[in-house]
């Protein structure tokens, strides 16, 4: 009997059905199918049920939030759209003011964040205000004239900032004229545009972590709606955030770093050898020995001693080459081949890292899969030497499986036996290229550290570090950040590395 959890869709259950349908198998794999069975459907309905919880998590602006309606009796509240319906005895007094907020703060990690408000009526007076304000400010009053709020207004064109006093700004703005709010992390200013145009600057050094979009009203019948992206916008956002996107990149390159000449050819070396391209790393290692001829002829204060030449990485080389023979047999599905060439070159790597050992018996079993099924072998009356070694093979797996993680992964692979066509089974992503090109990966690192080398490349730090210090920006709520990501920054800069030849 499985249970499933409260939160599993009814709709799910459909999707199930092909993990409760036994084909005709051999008797003594039962007992491990039924096991993997159990362990594999909750599996399935924890990661579904988490897609779900996932998928509704995103929070940014959608709509007013009406508990924030300190002041029911004036404002009415509804959706996107907010209407005047006090008496307002004029004048613009605080008694009389009313402001909501959106349900959700603007994301840090959106960089640059615009909303429209529209006009439908301007009302007796004209007192509308539109800004961004903390979730603490008092909504009693218009925006801006709060600490942490920013407002501008409609009867007077002026904007206010923490005080009741505001600055000549704007043009005044009325019905049917749509009033856009940008703020921009990049640079810590609030911007305005008025149907499509852009007004300019109304803040600058905007510190606050925490900001919501907020619409103010002051006098009767005053109603605005917002549009949150819902609709269409005035303005191309997509403009917006190029231009702050290449601020962004502007702030980062304008930082000084050493002089370091040379470090771009090293950086690659070290990459191509340690991924194992040792041809093309031959290529680059020539390319250093002319770039250090150039310098010392130049009476550069370059010297071997800052750059390897070719002759100092014969031993590199020949490694990389070895570890390059090895992934390719991965690659190939060549596990068994692949295994005993890795503890040749470096004895000992599969006794000291246990869990490449795991990794490599479940691939196996995967490729044994795979041969069965494009020999089109009859699993139900099969016997002898194939099913013998398929569950030798499946003790190896199971011996090595030491933790909750890897018997979860054991169960999955296993469970491909059941299937008549596992590469199509919802469990066909085991078998695919991208699964063989990991494992050549783990395999190198591990051979790699038992060699006692490091097994990540100088430029792979690099790159990590790039993105841990822009994921640690976002989580200190640093706008510049956002815009960034280590990945194009990289891409941008690879004819740096490019060179005529690479090895497939």
């Amino acid at each position: 009997r499985l249970q499933l959890p409260r939160a599993c869709p009814s709709s799910l259950l459909p999707c199930l059905c092909p993990y409760l349908v036994i084909f005709c198998f051999p008797v003594r794999y039962i007992r491990v199918w039924f096991a993997t069975l159990l362990t594999m459907v909750n599996n399935l309905v924890r990661r579904v049920t988490h897609v779900f919880d996932v998928a509704g998590s995103s929070r940014r602006p959608s709509t007013w939030n009406p508990k924030d309606n300190v002041k029911a009796d004036l404002l009415e509240v509804s959706d996107r759209r907010i209407r005047y319906k006090g008496a307002g005895a004029g004048g613009g007094t605080d008694s009389d003011a009313a402001a909501v907020r959106s349900d959700q703060p603007i994301p840090t990690e959106c960089g640059v964040y615009y909303f429209e408000v529209e006009v439908i009526n301007q009302g007796r007076d004209g007192f509308i205000g539109v800004g961004l304000c903390t979730g603490s400010v008092n909504l009693g009053r218009l925006p801006g004239w709060e600490q942490h709020s920013y407002g501008y207004h409609g009867d007077d064109g002026q904007r206010f900032q923490g005080s009741g006093k505001g600055m000549p700004f704007g043009p005044k703005y009325g019905a049917g004229d749509v009033v856009g709010c940008c703020l921009d992390m990049t640079a810590s200013t609030v911007s305005y545009y008025v149907n499509g145009v852009e007004i300019g600057v109304a803040f600058e050094n905007v510190r606050e972590t925490e900001l919501f979009p907020t619409v103010g009203l002051n006098t009767p019948g005053e109603e605005v709606v917002v549009n949150f992206g819902q609709d269409p916008f005035k303005v191309d956002v997509s403009e917006l955030l190029r231009k702050a996107k290449q601020r962004s990149m502007q702030q980062i390159e304008r930082t000084p770093v050493p002089n370091m000449q040379g470090a771009g050819l090293k950086l690659a070396l070290d990459y191509l050898l340690h991924h194992g391209y040792p041809d093309t790393a031959a290529a680059v290692g020539k390319d250093l020995e002319d770039w250090i001829g150039a310098c010392e002829s130049a009476n550069s204060s370059a010297s071997n001693k800052q750059v390897p030449t070719a002759s100092t990485i014969v031993e590199q080389l020949d490694s990389a080459r070895r570890r390059a023979a090895i992934r390719q047999m991965v690659m190939e599905g060549k596990i068994e081949e692949a295994s005993r060439a890795a503890e040749a070159y470096v004895p000992g790597v599969f006794a000291e890292q246990p869990s490449i050992q795991f990794q490599m018996h479940c691939q196996q079993l995967v490729e044994s899969v795979r041969e069965r099924h494009n020999h089109n072998v009859e699993r139900a009356g099969s016997a002898g030497g194939d099913d013998d070694d398929t569950l030798a093979l499946m003790q190896a797996v199971s011996e090595s499986a030491r933790d909750a993680s890897q018997q979860e992964t054991l169960q999955e692979v296993l469970s491909l036996l059941v299937f008549n066509d596992p590469a199509n089974s919802p469990l066909g992503y085991l078998m695919t290229t991208d699964r063989r090109v990991e494992l050549a990966e783990s395999l190198n690192k591990a051979m790699l550290a038992q060699k006692g080398e490091s097994h990540t490349s100088a430029l792979d730090l690099i790159h990590r570090q790039a993105v841990v210090s822009l994921e640690w920006g976002l989580q200190e709520h640093i706008g510049t950040v956002s815009l960034v990501e280590a990945q194009d920054a990289f891409r941008d800069r690879i004819e740096v590395f490019s060179y005529p030849t690479f090895d497939t």
